[in-house]
């Protein structure tokens, strides 16, 4: 009887020696390093996001291998995260104008656009609804959140006409509100021009004498929009596609030009990027800023790759507890655990 009771209380302190601190559901940690963890909550929302596209059926029916490695890759991005933070990486010209375009881009997608232009075209309502419609007709489809960028793109091209009138509108606030100049003499010189040689079927390449190069057609702080760069831009269209160009087209390419300074500026100035959520979808980002900073820096091949990434983990003694990343999603279809 002694004996049987050795055996539980060594098995029991054996297993407690290769489980994380005691916690409950969402809060159970997955994973370690030295300073460092990362909870099932944590893991999921990685998960989620960034492999199956907000899809909790599809986590639900990936293979425990998997998810091992999507967790393996969260180790490394957070790991690399904490070598950047004591390289003071961030600190470098290049990561901080890489948060800043970051933190642009995100405020744009999925604040400034939406509100600015979306929303006036079709309220968030419609795209509910023809999510709806889709699974009414017995259509196969994602959950909403994968499928909502996909429906926006259908319902853009049902609205075009307005869509083009509101985001023109948007494009010219921009432009007056942060004093971008453009010369519409010019661009309607260069349009006309461009237009004939289509007509003409003329190769634009064939073409180039008949067009002033040097002629500025926009103007943003002594960052010029020439007619050169505007012509090679637009060579390389399909007239098959595209017979004709219109001066829309080419406020287009200025806009494009001028799009992350100005984006930067507005993005900032409405407050979009202080928003919680804003920022921590660019950290996130940041993370594999970092990692590919190392890796073009250092490594030009996977097996250095993986050499290195083996080297990481021992030295912050990563560990990844698999009875707790059995529990993800709920179902884990069996496989190998080794």
């Amino acid at each position: 009887m002694k004996k049987i009771m050795f055996a539980a209380i060594l098995l029991t302190i054996l297993l407690s020696c290769n489980m994380p601190a005691s916690a409950s559901g969402e809060d159970e940690i997955v994973a370690t390093w030295r300073d460092g963890k990362i909870t099932l909550k944590e893991f999921e929302d990685f998960a989620l996001y960034y492999a199956f596209y907000e899809d909790p059926d599809l986590a639900a029916k990936s293979t425990f291998d998997e998810r091992r490695k999507i967790l393996n890759d969260l180790i490394k991005y957070r790991l690399v995260e904490v070598l950047a933070d004591s390289l003071k990486l961030d600190t470098m010209k290049v990561m901080k104008e890489s948060y800043k375009r970051k933190l642009a881009g995100v405020s744009y997608k999925h604040h400034l656009f939406p509100d600015s232009v979306r929303k006036k075209v079709f309220p968030d309502s419609e795209i509910r609804e023809f999510y709806d419609q889709l699974k009414e007709q017995g259509m196969q489809v994602g959950n909403f959140e994968r499928e909502e960028q996909k429906i926006v793109a259908e319902l853009t091209k049902k609205y075009k006409n307005k869509y083009d009138s509101i985001y023109d509108n948007f494009k010219e606030f921009l432009f007056n509100k942060y004093g971008v100049q453009t010369f519409r003499p010019k661009i309607t010189e260069f349009t006309k021009n461009f237009n004939q040689l289509l007509d003409e079927d003329i190769a634009v390449t064939d073409g180039f004498d008949r067009f002033d190069g040097t002629a500025v057609l926009a103007s943003y702080n002594k960052d010029e929009v020439t007619v050169e760069e505007t012509l090679n831009y637009f060579s390389r269209i399909d007239k098959n596609t595209t017979p004709s160009i219109s001066e829309s087209d080419v406020d287009n390419f200025i806009f494009m030009n001028y799009h992350n300074s100005l984006i930067s500026l507005v993005t900032e100035e409405l407050g979009y990027t202080k928003k919680p959520e804003v920022i921590k979808i660019t950290k996130e980002g940041m993370i594999l800023d970092h990692l590919d900073h190392f890796t073009e820096s250092f490594f030009n091949n996977s097996e250095k790759m993986k050499e290195w990434q083996a080297e990481l983990f021992n030295l912050y003694n990563a560990r990844i507890f698999h009875s707790t990343l059995e529990k993800s999603f709920h179902i884990v279809p069996e496989d190998n655990k080794k």
